[in-house]
């Protein structure tokens, strides 16, 4: 038994060191990382070290698109107006936000970078940021589910909710499903209807157990339709005349629910500065 010749000792040892190379070479390729071409680091490894890489929106799933080139021009994060690796696309890049505007037509504005909306629909909306809120947003999701199995939703609302803790916004909500309220068509110029859905919002709000001093006959939509307008234009000392054009306007609307309507404007307006408004209105009061 003698020695290995040294001839394949030479070729392992030259092998092996080739590999060493295109190892270290691949390592330092990953270590410079991407170009400034919004691929990130770590699809960056991942094709050069795996041959696939991650969709940058969906991070659990490999990317099957050919054009997203290693997430660079990923589609998914496109429709946020993002590039892959999270910075914002230039405007004119940018989707259009897409929503029905009030002619009919789809909203042209570019998307607010992260958002599927534009600034003018909800693009800059934080969504709920206090416990508080996030517990109404998971209630109302709740509710919808509920809705949609066929539940009724009431008991379990009335049981997380106490009594005036609720937005009136949400109790409007607990009742847009019934019947009676939806059969009622909404028409802001048309008193007929105005007081018909009044009656029908405060009637459905007390069969299911809503106190009287916390029943809603306005979505704060509506309040602020009325108010803005009178807010921006209305001195100090006008607050009496105010009221009392109020009071001949809601009757108008409302009819013998003015009164009602026209306290629940002014609690819960949620601009604030009523409280002249409210005093005016106590004054005045028959």
């Amino acid at each position: 038994m003698g020695r290995c010749p040294k001839e394949p000792l030479s070729i392992l040892a030259r092998l092996q060191a080739k590999s060493e190379a295109k190892r270290r070479a691949l390592q330092e390729l990953i270590d410079r990382g991407p170009p400034s071409s919004g691929i990130t680091p770590e699809n960056w490894r991942l094709w050069h070290e795996y041959n696939y890489f991650l969709c940058p929106r969906r991070r659990h799933r490999t990317c099957c698109e050919p054009n997203c080139q290693l997430g660079a021009r990923c589609t998914e994060a496109q429709a946020y107006g993002l590039t892959g690796d999270g910075r914002a696309l230039p405007r004119k890049l940018r989707p259009a936000c897409g929503v029905r505007t009030r002619r009919g037509e789809p909203c042209v504005a570019r998307v607010v970078p992260g958002k599927r909306r534009c600034r003018m629909h909800g693009g800059l909306s934080t969504g709920p940021r206090t416990a508080d809120g996030r517990a109404r947003i998971g209630e109302a999701q709740r509710r919808r589910w509920a809705r949609w199995r066929g539940d009724d939703a009431h008991p379990k609302v009335l049981a997380v909710f106490l009594p005036g803790t609720m937005h009136p916004d949400e109790i409007c909500g607990l009742v847009a499903d019934e019947p009676e309220v939806r059969a009622v068509p909404f028409d802001r110029a048309n008193s007929q209807t105005c007081r018909a859905l009044v009656a029908a919002r405060l009637a459905a709000q007390a069969r299911i157990g809503i106190a009287e001093a916390d029943r809603a006959p306005l979505y704060s939509g509506e309040v602020e339709a009325v108010l803005v307008p009178i807010m921006f234009r209305m001195y100090p000392g006008d607050e009496r005349a105010v009221v009392a054009q109020l009071r001949n306007e809601l009757t108008e609307l409302y009819a013998e629910f003015a009164e009602t309507v026209l306290r629940f404007m002014l609690n819960t307006y949620r601009h604030g500065g009523t409280e002249a408004l409210q005093r005016a209105a106590n004054v005045t009061a028959t």
